[in-house]
């Protein structure tokens, strides 16, 4: 028998979005997309997200999630990251004795996302989400209901290590976003002599990594890259106020002996140095460190060996973060 829909998740099942991710791990949960609100016209788009930091057609959005809730027994909605759904929409499904939550994927003060509406939307909201601690008194000082601490994690089915494609090897593995503050730390490792595979967007726009940059890659693409890498990095997003990411878990999922920016979130999931990663604070000590991996096979396989456990030893899946958010929006059905 089929189960009987009853949390309905806001979010993109492309690539390795969250929201994709969290739907499979639940047969009650259904998926709307937030490109509803988006327009045909990419030039339109283009302009709403610089005139209000938004999609140009929100109310679509909010007329596919009444749809959704009129159809199924919908008890909450569960939103994940910036996606444009206002404060009425939150108020008439409270109306609805529909509970609402978000999972801020990103920072909303950072200048990429910050907007009235969404500063307005977030108090509307039952219960917030948030995978980094840096913000927690933003949000209640906003108004917020409730406030909850809750880190990224992993798929696994997307994430997993598969054998080596000779063609993707490197030294070192980075994927994410070119942020000016990560150049840094990829020009250094290519400066030692270090082969760097760099995978991303923006990369391309500066002289220092341009000729390192291997593109975007889908989520096939990541696990041969990674796979056929000796090590892999792990850098927080700055401009996001990350404490970590979502590769502080991938990168374990995939295989890979790993050195994590030294963070406190790093520390409370890894540990002390050398029991399951190595840190690094500046560009040269991210270098050493990975050099430091090269040199030593043993170690090398070891940290992979234990961080893999770790991470996918259990309770480290968007399954189990779902389960999480489930008990605070649907508290008496576990």
């Amino acid at each position: 028998m089929d189960a009987v829909p009853d949390l309905l998740i806001v979010g993109s099942d492309r690539s390795t979005n969250v929201g994709g991710s969290l739907a499979r791990s639940d047969r009650r949960a259904v998926l709307v997309f937030p490109d509803l609100a988006a327009s045909g016209w990419p030039w339109l788009n283009k302009v709403a997200w610089r005139w209000r930091k938004s999609s140009p057609h929100p109310d679509r959005l909010a007329h596919a999630i009444q749809q959704a809730c009129d159809r199924h027994p919908i008890r909450a909605l569960l939103v994940t990251g910036i996606a444009p759904i206002e404060a009425p929409l939150l108020a008439a499904l409270r109306q609805r004795g529909i509970a609402t939550g978000n999972f801020l994927t990103d920072d909303p003060w950072q200048p990429f996302c910050r907007s009235p509406w969404l500063l307005r939307a977030l108090p509307a909201y039952d219960v917030l989400f948030t995978p980094r601690r840096a913000n927690l008194a933003d949000l209640q000082n906003l108004g917020a209901r409730q406030v909850v601490y809750l880190p990224f994690a992993y798929d696994p089915d997307l994430f997993f290590a598969v054998p080596p494609v000779p063609a993707l090897a490197s030294d070192v593995f980075f994927a994410g976003g070119g942020d000016r503050d990560r150049v840094p730390y990829m020009a250094a490792l290519a400066a030692a002599g270090l082969q760097v595979g760099l995978y991303g967007g923006y990369w391309e726009r500066f002289p220092e990594t341009r000729s390192l940059a291997r593109g975007m890659a889908d989520p096939e693409t990541l696990r041969q890259a990674a796979s056929s890498a000796k090590v892999g990095i792990c850098l927080v997003r700055r401009a996001n106020r990350d404490g970590h990411v979502m590769r502080t878990y991938e990168l374990p999922a995939l295989g890979l002996a790993m050195v994590a920016e030294d963070t406190p979130e790093h520390r409370d999931l890894f540990g002390e140095e050398g029991r399951h990663v190595l840190y690094f604070t500046t560009p040269a000590t991210a270098v050493t460190q990975v050099q430091r991996l090269l040199a030593d096979e043993t170690l090398r396989q070891a940290l992979a060996q234990s961080n893999h456990q770790l991470v996918c030893g259990g309770g480290h899946t968007y399954g189990d973060r779902l389960r999480t958010m489930r008990a605070y929006l649907i508290p008496e059905i576990q």
